[in-house]
């Protein structure tokens, strides 16, 4: 599966009215999406949830030894269950988006031998874009911010927050 369409997906929720969707997906439809995720997420995904495991507990610094060898056990463990069940979740909003001919199309495609290396690297480019994304929102928010706080006095906002706290 392709972390761009996940990012486009939560990018667009408000901007997708009831008029946009196609009818409601038949079962036919959500087997199709449900191939298409797994042909699309690749054999690397579990190769992938190791290695974003492995840079969190490497991110968690120096833990004392039983800590650290109850992260080492359960994180992978955990993130294949949110991987998971986010897959699950998305045959749905794959039924519904794409038409059978387009999952077919797309089945087609990924069953290619050149159809597994895309995918894969379809994989990675989503990390990446999701690192990107992370970073230009926080520019984005920080320059918002600013330029509110230029026109608006924030300095009473921030400490009558501070008191609620």
């Amino acid at each position: 599966m392709s972390f761009r369409v996940l990012i486009a997906l939560v990018l667009a929720l408000g901007l997708t009215t009831p008029a946009m969707a196609q009818d409601a997906p038949d079962a036919d439809q959500r087997a199709l999406a449900q191939r298409l995720i797994d042909l699309s997420t690749g054999s690397s995904l579990e190769k992938m949830i190791e290695q974003q495991a492995d840079l969190a507990m490497a991110a968690m610094g120096d833990l004392p030894t039983a800590e650290a060898a109850w992260v080492r056990t359960n994180m992978p463990r955990m993130m294949r269950g949110m991987v998971d069940t986010m897959l699950a979740d998305m045959v749905g909003a794959y039924a519904e988006i794409f038409s059978e001919a387009e999952l077919e199309a797309q089945i087609a495609f990924y069953e290619t031998p050149l159809g597994p290396s895309i995918a894969n690297k379809a994989l990675q480019l989503g990390v990446r874009q999701q690192a990107i994304l992370g970073e230009v929102l926080q520019r984005y928010m920080t320059e918002f911010a600013l330029k509110y706080c230029a026109e608006f006095d924030c300095s009473g906002a921030a400490a009558a927050k501070t008191r609620t706290r």
